[in-house]
C-alpha cells in the first residue's frame, strides 16, 4: 500500500470517531456545563430552625436564684454562674424583657419562675378562673389550683408562658405543680393524671421555643424526669429525700438542689447543689455553691 492511500484511510478513520463532551467541572460554579448548578440557579437555602427550638440545660450547671430588690438582677451575678432564676410575673412585661437582655448580655442563661398556684397579690389573678381555685395552702397566702389536663387554668397558664417567651426567657420554671397523693389540693388529682399535665406544661413551653423546669415532687420524678429539661429541688437534704431524685440524674437532666440553713454544703454527685445561710429562698447573694 502506497502512502497516499495510507493517508486518506486515516483521514477517514478519524471522520469517524464521535466527539467526546467536555466533563462538567462539578467545582466550579461558573461551569454552564455543570447540570447540579447551571447559569443563573439561585443557591439553595436552608429551611430556618423550627419555632420549638429550645436550650437545653446540662447537668452541674452553676446556677444563682436571684432576688428581686429594684429589678437590677446583673449586680447580683457572680463569676461563673451559667444560669439563673428570676420572678417572671410582672405588672409590665417590658420590664421583664429589659431584665432578661440585661442578664443574656453576661451570657448567662434566664430561668423564668412562677406558681401554677392562686396567688392573690399578682396583677393577672383577675383572670384566674374560679373553677380552678382548689384548697389554700398550709403556712402560705396562697391556694392549690386544679393542674388536671382539663383545668380551665391551662389558658391562664398558656398567656403567661406566652408573655415569657415574648420576654426571652430560655426556660420557664413551674412551681407547685403537685400530686394531690401528697398534698390536699381539693381536687381528684391522680399521679397519671399529674404525669400527663407536667407533659402538657412541658409541650407547651417547647412549642414556645423554651426549656420546662419542674420544682420538688419527689414522687413524680421517675415521670417528670421522662418530660421536664430539669428541675429544682428545696431541701432535699434536710428531709432525707435526696435518692427519691436519681431518676433526673439517670436521665442526664440538670437538677438544683437548694438548702436553706447553715449547716453546711454536702455535695450529691450530678447535681448542682447550693445552700443558704440566711433560709431565705431568694437571698440571691448569701450562698455558697457545693462542689
Amino acid at each position: 500500500m502506497n502512502h497516499y492511500v495510507l493517508f486518506v484511510l486515516l483521514i477517514f478513520a478519524s471522520a469517524c470517531v464521535p466527539t467526546v463532551p467536555p466533563i462538567p467541572n462539578p467545582t466550579n460554579p461558573t461551569d454552564p456545563t455543570d447540570p447540579g448548578n447551571p447559569p443563573n440557579k439561585p443557591t439553595p437555602v436552608p429551611n430556618p430552625p423550627p419555632l420549638s427550638t429550645y436550650w437545653r440545660p446540662v447537668p452541674n450547671l452553676r446556677f444563682q436564684i436571684l432576688k428581686e430588690d429594684d429589678g437590677d438582677y446583673t449586680r447580683q451575678l457572680k463569676n461563673g454562674t451559667n444560669v439563673v432564676t428570676i420572678e417572671a410575673v410582672k405588672d409590665d412585661y417590658r420590664d421583664l424583657k429589659n431584665q432578661v437582655n440585661a442578664i443574656h448580655a453576661y451570657n448567662v442563661k434566664v430561668i423564668c419562675y412562677h406558681s401554677l398556684s392562686y396567688e392573690p397579690w399578682r396583677s393577672d389573678i383577675g383572670q384566674f378562673p374560679s373553677s380552678a381555685k382548689g384548697k389554700k395552702m398550709q403556712g402560705w397566702d396562697e391556694w392549690w389550683s386544679d393542674t388536671r389536663t382539663s383545668s380551665a387554668a391551662h389558658p391562664f397558664w398558656d398567656r403567661r408562658y406566652e408573655q415569657f417567651a415574648k420576654a426571652g426567657c430560655d426556660c420557664v420554671e413551674d412551681d407547685n405543680e403537685v400530686d394531690s397523693a401528697d398534698n390536699e389540693t381539693g381536687f381528684p388529682l391522680s399521679k397519671a393524671e399529674s404525669a400527663a399535665s407536667n407533659l402538657l406544661r412541658v409541650r407547651t413551653a417547647h412549642d414556645l421555643g423554651m426549656c420546662h423546669i419542674a420544682k420538688n415532687n419527689p414522687g413524680m420524678s421517675s415521670d417528670y424526669a421522662k418530660n421536664s429539661d430539669g428541675v429544682f429541688i428545696e431541701e432535699a437534704q434536710k428531709y432525707g429525700e435526696r435518692q427519691d431524685y436519681l431518676p433526673w440524674k439517670s436521665a442526664g437532666k440538670f437538677a438544683a438542689m437548694i438548702e436553706y440553713s447553715s449547716s453546711g454544703c454536702q455535695p450529691y454527685s450530678g447535681f448542682s447543689v447550693q445552700y443558704h445561710s440566711d433560709g431565705d429562698y431568694f437571698s440571691g447573694v448569701n450562698y455558697k455553691i457545693c462542689d
